[in-house]
């Protein structure tokens, strides 16, 4: 009966395809009708012819294969047949440019290895009969997420794991959870935890390929359940890595352990009238907590609480129904308790301002008070302003100017209400004793301090650059005039501000030519005027003023009856630059060579120091001016006795040379060999003293040519000195 059966589905089968060929007319087309999916691949069933384009099947006979799968393949009639697998083409049939075109024979029930061929075009499957059809193949990708976004869980619990963007059909995946020392896991039954199958579709995890695995379970959603008890899950970091048996394809999960925790905690003191903010941290996510407050036997409230995803919750208590003192805070989750205690004080006003201050400066009063709307300030017994409490805190700024020197009192009264005082006015003895200080702070004023720093004298090309200190402002004023009464700093006579930053000040001045010139430094003093700059301009006199003039008219001013302006005068000369050299004529070769010059060039500037001969330079030294001196150390220990040039020169803007003298050191002669001979024995006959004297020569030009020649340490010393000797022999020959 049953072969009866399948012998009809066969009949109906070809007749269905005979109905395709006629329909199909010139173009017959076959199909690829169904495919398995196993660990490693499938088996794929083909049917009929198919035709020469891909792009002319319809989608549903185009099958898909998975990059790193081995797949076979069978006609639907006849079983595994050899079939040739070919490609990749492109959907018009053709080859596919810049991919490497294979063709793989495949015997009866073999198969096919996906694995390193293109993942682009198409491939096609034919057997001996024309019979095939066409595939594709894609990459394969999915991933795998912790549920509901957890990313740590406590000891003793379970966490649940997704799988995510999986279009393969089914296959089997390798689960391995490793620990954060990257040991894979040994349950509690002694299962190593390292690559169990796992099946899986398209809608999630189907079950196990093998035996279950205890600690591990597929729920009713298709998600991975893990039991940390049983898979010996400590508190640590864990992986959880999952691959395809086939594609390889992978996806890891990292999830957090923790052990069981909870936290209480809070301020050791609150005011009455203030919240109590208790803040509960824990290893518990999502569970209802208890809050108590009070002992076991004196319990003031009970609050439950339900923790977030964290573990963490934010409590808020009110203390206007506790009593003054301190008072116990218990939380407790399934039976794990924790503890603190919080006192509740009395109200209180704190205010605070810097120690020392600068009359015209705007000094900030900062405080916090627990009660009344109106922050109001009393200095020296007058009103002084007021500011609104917000939020229990208050900030007031007082300006300085016009404020006494010296120790000032600052008395601090808190009122619901606003005072009903003016800026400046008394405030009686009785209204403050009625009122009753809250708080008093003490701030020292002192006077204004200016100071103006300026060189003695300056090299034309170097800038000028003014500098001082300054108290109880935020700029100054800078005027500098040639000694013809020209002003050429601020350009136009117009009065121009630098700032004061950190209690100094600092102008750069360019471009001055040598000559003399007066600078004047200007601070307005704690009234913050002066009557030397009106509208924006120096009152320094007309066109035609001489400097001793400009500087007596401003001095007026700035010392005019009601002026507290602080300035400074001070004399600058501009000179061109200099260089002076100065040292010794004749220098022992032995020593070492100082070189010092002065010069008025600013320091920092760039400097080279030389020692030449002829036209030739030996040694040349980089250094900087310092202290408006350039100085350097050079060698002449291996340098032959000869005359030198030194020679300074500052940035190519000045310099100074001089010739010196180097020599052998001169030994000590003892007092027998200096005596000479007695008169009687020294009757020398002429011909045998010039002899003797050319025997000397010659003896003292060959030892210096020796020790020209013997110099090891330096080549080009060498060669000069051999130089000089020669040219001495040269010389003395002629003469």
């Amino acid at each position: 009966m049953e072969r009866r059966r399948n012998s009809s589905i066969t009949i109906c089968f070809a007749l269905l395809i005979a109905v395709m060929l006629i329909a199909g007319a010139s173009l017959v087309t076959g199909s690829l009708v169904d495919r398995t999916f196993t660990a490693t691949g499938g088996l794929i069933t083909y049917a009929g012819l198919f035709g020469d384009e891909p792009k002319k099947e319809s989608a549903t006979d185009i099958l898909t294969v998975y990059s790193g799968e081995k797949v076979a393949f069978q006609q639907y009639t006849n079983g595994s047949l050899p079939v040739v697998v070919t490609g990749p083409y492109t959907k018009a049939g053709e080859k596919y440019s810049g991919m490497p075109f294979k063709k793989e024979t495949l015997g009866s029930g073999a198969v096919w290895d996906s694995a390193g061929k293109s993942r682009e075009g198409y491939f096609n499957v034919e057997d001996a009969n024309g019979e095939g059809g066409w595939f594709e193949m894609i990459k394969h990708s999915f991933t795998v997420e912790l549920a509901e976004n957890r990313e740590r869980v406590r000891e003793g619990t379970s966490f649940r794991l997704c799988l995510q963007g999986n279009e393969k059909e089914a296959g089997v995946l390798k689960l391995t959870i490793r620990d954060d020392d990257g040991y894979s896991l040994t349950n509690a039954h002694g299962t190593d935890i390292y690559e169990i199958l796992v099946t899986y579709d398209t809608t999630g995890f189907v079950g196990f390929r093998n035996v279950p695995v205890e600690g591990i379970r597929v729920t009713e959603q298709q998600e991975l359940e893990f039991d940390t008890t049983t898979l010996t899950m400590d508190a640590g970091m864990y992986l959880i890595a999952l691959e395809d048996y086939a594609t390889e394809a992978a996806s890891t999960e990292r999830i957090a352990v923790e052990e069981r925790y909870l936290t209480v905690a809070c301020a050791d003191e609150v005011v009455m009238g203030r919240e109590i903010v208790v803040i509960l941290t824990s290893s518990f996510y999502r569970d209802v907590a208890t809050v108590t407050l009070g002992g076991a036997h004196d319990v003031s409230a009970v609050f439950t609480v339900t923790l977030d995803n964290e573990g963490k919750k934010k409590l808020k208590i009110l203390t206007s129904e506790l009593d003054y003192g301190t008072h116990r805070i218990t939380a407790e989750v399934e039976e794990l308790q924790a503890t603190t205690y919080v006192t509740i004080t009395r109200a209180a006003v704190g205010v605070h301002v810097p120690e020392h201050a600068m009359v015209g400066d705007l000094v900030p009063v900062v405080g916090d008070a627990t009660s009344g709307g109106n922050a109001v300030f009393v200095i020296d017994g007058r009103y002084a302003g007021e500011a609104r409490i917000r939020d229990e805190l208050f900030e007031w700024e007082w300006d300085t100017h016009g404020a006494p020197i010296g120790c000032l009192e600052i008395e601090v009264f808190i009122l619901d209400e606003r005072a009903a005082f003016e800026i400046g006015d008394d405030v009686p003895a009785t209204w403050r004793e009625k009122s009753g200080v809250d708080a008093t702070v003490s701030i020292f004023l002192h006077n204004p301090a200016f100071s103006m720093h300026v060189p003695e004298s300056l090299a034309e090309g170097d800038d000028l650059v003014v500098y001082g200190s300054a108290t109880g402002t935020d700029h100054v004023y800078l005027m500098v005039i040639t000694a013809e009464g020209e002003v050429v700093f601020p350009p136009g006579g117009r009065a121009q501000a630098t700032p004061v930053i950190g209690g100094t000040w600092e102008q750069p001045i360019h471009d001055l030519r040598s000559g003399r010139y007066y600078l004047l430094g200007l601070h307005r003093g704690k009234d913050g005027i002066t009557e030397a700059i009106e509208d924006g301009v120096w009152l320094a006199g007309g066109p035609s003023k001489t400097a001793p003039q400009r500087l007596a008219i401003l001095e007026h001013e700035l010392t005019a009856a009601g002026s507290d302006d602080i300035f400074a005068v001070a004399a600058l000369t501009v000179s061109n630059p200099q260089v002076s050299l100065t040292m010794p004529a004749v220098i022992a070769r032995e020593e070492a060579l100082t070189v010092t010059a002065e010069t008025n060039v600013r320091d920092g500037e760039r400097a080279f120091i030389s020692l030449s001969s002829g036209s030739d330079i030996i040694i040349e030294s980089a250094t900087r001016v310092t202290n408006g001196t350039v100085q350097a150390c050079i060698n002449c220990t291996e340098l032959p006795p000869a005359t030198y040039i030194v020679r300074v020169d500052i940035g190519g803007r000045v310099s100074d040379e001089i010739e010196i003298q180097l020599e052998e050191r001169r030994e000590n002669v003892s007092s027998v060999e200096a005596l000479p001979p007695p008169a009687q024995e020294l009757q020398p006959v002429p011909e045998a003293a010039e002899t003797v004297a050319e025997d000397a020569r010659i003896t003292e030009e060959r030892a210096a040519e020796e020790q020209a020649l013997c110099v090891s340490e330096g080549p080009w010393i060498a060669a000069i000195a051999l130089f000089l000797a020669l040219s001495r022999r040269r010389a003395r020959k002629r003469g």
